[in-house]
């Protein structure tokens, strides 16, 4: 996992856990408030444990 993705994984865990809003995790991680919603989605799923999908091993 490169930096980039471990810093979001930590990001996108403190939006989940309510420690941040949806808009701070946005500018923490320079992206839109809509991006982090997609992200969120596709980490986490509808079963909210991480699901990353694709060739990463």
């Amino acid at each position: 996992m490169s930096d980039r993705e471990a810093r979001r994984v930590f990001v996108m865990e403190r939006v989940v856990k309510g420690q941040l809003t949806v808009r701070q995790g946005a500018r923490l991680l320079n992206l839109g408030e809509r991006q982090v919603k997609r992200l969120n989605a596709s980490i986490y799923g509808p079963a909210r444990g991480p699901t990353w999908s694709g060739a990463r091993t």
